[in-house]
């Protein structure tokens, strides 16, 4: 069994984490990884080198952001920069290949329409994300 911070840590799996005290302590400087990755249920992500993808599907819809010039995910790229996208389709396929299947089943998907306030109306033309319970 490996230990970590004096815990011990099972050994029958992959355990891909890392200790982030350091690097928030300032004792390491670099970055802690080369890219980032996040999943549930249809909706997946990376970040890497300044960029981050946003998949969801359904709707079948995908969303690059450059996070230097605009990190509040405002200005949808994915359209005007095919090379950044296919960078980003290709970490994330690659990151997330080695991911086994959730460990329990997507029961519901409901739509979660981005950028509104809940007192704000509905309109057919919204962009929506479907979040899994």
């Amino acid at each position: 069994m490996k230990t970590a911070a004096g815990v011990a840590l099972p050994d029958d799996r992959i355990i891909d984490g890392i200790n982030l005290l350091p690097y928030l302590s300032g004792e390491i400087v670099e970055e802690p990884h080369d890219a980032l990755f996040w999943r549930s249920g249809g909706y997946s992500s990376a970040l890497s080198k300044g960029w981050k993808i946003h998949v969801s599907n359904p709707p079948g819809k995908t969303w690059l952001f450059d996070m230097v010039a605009d990190p509040t995910e405002q200005v949808n790229l994915a359209d005007s920069e095919p090379q950044q996208l296919a960078r980003m389709q290709q970490v994330l396929s690659d990151g997330l290949s080695s991911w086994g299947e959730p460990g329990w089943p997507q029961f519901l998907a409901a739509p979660i329409h981005l950028d509104k306030h809940l007192n704000e109306p509905v309109t057919a033309d919204d962009e929506v994300i479907y979040w899994g319970n």
